[in-house]
C-alpha cells in the first residue's frame, strides 16, 4: 500500500469536560449517549490516524504482482458501492476512503477519562507518530 493522502483526527477531552460544565449544553446531549460515556470499561478514541487515499498493489502467493483489470476486479475484491474507486495503468487499485490504522484512546476513570501514557514507568514515552511509522514500516517489511 502507498499513503497518496492521509491526515490525523483529534478529540480533547478537556474540551469535552469544560463543554459538559455547561447545564445548556449537558442538556444537548442524549441520556442514551451520556448513559454509554459513563460506562466503566468505556473509552474514547481521542486521536486517529487516517489514510484518506491509498493505492495498493496486490501481489499473489508468490510475490508476484497482480495487475488489476476492471473486468475481474470483482474477483479479488468487494467494496460498498460508495467507495470512490480507480485501477491505474500499471493495474493498481486506488481506494478513495477513509481508513483508520492507529488510535490514541482515553480510558474512563471515575468521573472523567485519562489518556494512558504510551510509555511505562522511567521511559522515555514514545510519540504517536513514532508508532505509525513502525507500523508501516512492519508492513512493507514483511
Amino acid at each position: 500500500m502507498e499513503v497518496i493522502d492521509q491526515g490525523a483526527d483529534a478529540f480533547q477531552v478537556l474540551k469535552l469536560r469544560v463543554w459538559l460544565e455547561n447545564p445548556e449544553n449537558r442538556k444537548k446531549v442524549s441520556q442514551a449517549c451520556m448513559e454509554e460515556l459513563q460506562k466503566p470499561s468505556t473509552y474514547m478514541i481521542t486521536e486517529a490516524f487516517r489514510v484518506s487515499k491509498g493505492k495498493y498493489t496486490l501481489m499473489d502467493k508468490t510475490g508476484a504482482t497482480i495487475r488489476l483489470k476492471a473486468g475481474i476486479l470483482g474477483k479479488f475484491l468487494k467494496l460498498e458501492p460508495n467507495v470512490s474507486l480507480q485501477i491505474t495503468d500499471e493495474g493498481d487499485l486506488v481506494i478513495e476512503q477513509p481508513a483508520y490504522f492507529a488510535i490514541r484512546y482515553a480510558i474512563r476513570v471515575g468521573e472523567g477519562f485519562e489518556t494512558p501514557s504510551l510509555g511505562g514507568l522511567g521511559e522515555v514515552p514514545e510519540t504517536a507518530d513514532a508508532e505509525i511509522e513502525k507500523l508501516f514500516y512492519d508492513a512493507f517489511s514483511k
